[in-house]
């Protein structure tokens, strides 16, 4: 069984603790082995039930043992964190988590039979049905559930679940959980035709500044993030328009934008001249998340457009009238640094007092984020490109070469290349070179990363035609 190291925080489990009677229906413990099972509730044919694969705790150990599609592909799930939570009332600390890739790997677990049924200690009873023996009531109190501030559908209800499981993992504390939960139902916005529906991203953003973006803006502050190519940026705001139900609008700037081009354009219909307004005005007309990339391609005279919209004026100035910004708008600005964006200029000193500023860090697992990326579940392959981007990282870090081979972008499009065509040497130096290495423009630089990532990435890397010809004869 492939086996990863997890450390569950003390936030999440917090965070978690009150939510077990409701996503919990049963916890056992093994009278001889001391191990602990779990199984989750889960909808089936419209009526809750207890979910077919349980979740293992080896008390003995410090590990959990669980079988779903996420472990499958080597990825830690949501319910790592619960059984997290459930094994610290238990008295244990999990420090390893074991993913099979089947659930017959589990057969040692699963062939025990002495457990004794200890729900009661969680407060958590079965669903009905499951021909399961409720246990005696607790003398604790069940937490009550959080009420949400209006009626929700099942589906819709199905989705806040996991929105509270991605809160949860990321340590978001119960405060922000419940007011993402009544802002949700709160949102009251409409639909135009330059606006994203809200759908959950492919790949959610992992790291502590989606708790910290969530704080500031139920602050009520609109955001800029910065950070370098492959910092999550994009992913980063595409979590949040999931997270806030919040349709997303996108708009770029340039060192062209004027404050007229900003909110809308001049065109000609039926004979006539109209003003039609921007994406960026239709968000704030109508609600929704924009994402202004770029931001800093333009300068202060331009962004200063931005100002009434983001102080207490809340209203944005158009050649047709002002438009009153919407209760349910949100601006977060992004801006790339480091090689390759010397040009760009600082954010006005006026507009960037006027929103809380994010630097992004390298955050995410660079494994996980390629796996749930790109669907490449090839253990060797994934280690082997991240050592590949350590190799790289330590050349920039030493000599100060090959930056534009830093890139995560990438990474994930070998990643990609080798999912559609296949895992071969030869696939592997076609994707390197084309994604990776050739980013470097310079040819000394592109010739110290080629041998970067022969001594301390891949050691098979084929010596090019290029740099054949380089080296001395």
């Amino acid at each position: 069984m492939f086996k990863k190291a997890v450390r569950i925080g003390q936030p999440q489990i917090e965070a978690i603790k009150s939510k077990i009677p409701q996503v919990v229906g049963k916890v056992e413990q093994s009278k001889s082995e001391g191990v602990a099972r779990i199984y989750m509730k889960v909808k089936k044919d419209g009526a809750t039930a207890l979910s077919a694969a349980p979740i293992f705790i080896d008390v003995k150990e410090g590990t959990v043992a669980h079988y779903c599609e996420k472990t499958k592909a080597k990825a830690v799930c949501t319910h790592v964190t619960v059984a997290g939570a459930i094994a610290h009332q238990l008295g244990v600390n999990i420090e390893m988590t074991y993913m099979p890739s089947s659930i017959k790997d589990l057969k040692e677990y699963m062939a025990l039979d002495d457990f004794e049924d200890i729900s009661e200690e969680f407060n958590v009873q079965p669903p009905l049905g499951t021909g399961v023996t409720t246990p005696a009531a607790s003398s604790k109190p069940a937490p009550a559930p959080v009420k949400p501030t209006a009626p929700v559908s099942a589906d819709e209800q199905e989705v806040w679940e996991d929105v509270e499981t991605y809160l949860i993992d990321e340590g978001c504390e119960q405060p922000i959980i419940d007011w993402v939960q009544s802002y949700r139902n709160t949102v009251d916005v409409t639909m135009t035709h330059a606006a994203a529906p809200v759908k959950r991203p492919k790949t959610l953003y992992r790291g502590a500044y989606l708790k910290r973006a969530l704080m500031h803006i139920k602050n009520g502050k609109d955001l800029i993030l910065v950070g370098k190519k492959g910092t999550g940026k994009d992913t980063a705001i595409a979590s949040l328009s999931y997270v806030l139900k919040l349709p997303l609008y996108l708009q770029a700037g340039s060192g062209g934008e004027t404050k007229e081009s900003i909110v809308g354009d001049r065109t000609l219909k039926n004979g006539e001249v109209q003003f039609e307004l921007s994406p960026y005005a239709l968000s704030v007309q109508n609600g929704g998340l924009v994402h202004y990339s770029e931001v800093n391609m333009m300068d202060g005279e331009t962004t200063a457009i931005f100002h009434p919209v983001l102080d207490d004026n809340r209203v944005l100035p158009t050649p047709v009238g002002p438009i009153d910004r919407h209760p349910n708008n949100i601006f977060i600005g992004s801006m790339n640094i480091g090689d390759g964006y010397a040009g760009i200029k600082e954010v006005n000193e006026a507009f960037g007092d006027r929103v809380a500023i994010l630097t992004l860090p390298y955050t995410q697992d660079f494994e996980i984020m390629l796996r749930d990326k790109t669907g490449l579940s090839d253990y060797r392959t994934v280690k082997t490109l991240n050592d590949i981007n350590q190799a790289i990282k330590t050349l920039i870090s030493t000599t100060n070469q090959g930056m534009a081979s830093e890139t995560m972008r990438g990474f994930i499009d070998v990643a990609s290349f080798l999912v559609d065509n296949g895992i071969s040497e030869e696939n592997l130096t076609i994707a390197l070179e084309d994604y990776i290495i050739n980013k470097t423009m310079d040819l000394d630089e592109r010739m110290a990363v080629r041998q970067a990532i022969r001594e301390n990435g891949w050691t098979d890397l084929p010596v090019s035609d290029e740099e054949e010809a380089y080296l001395p004869a």
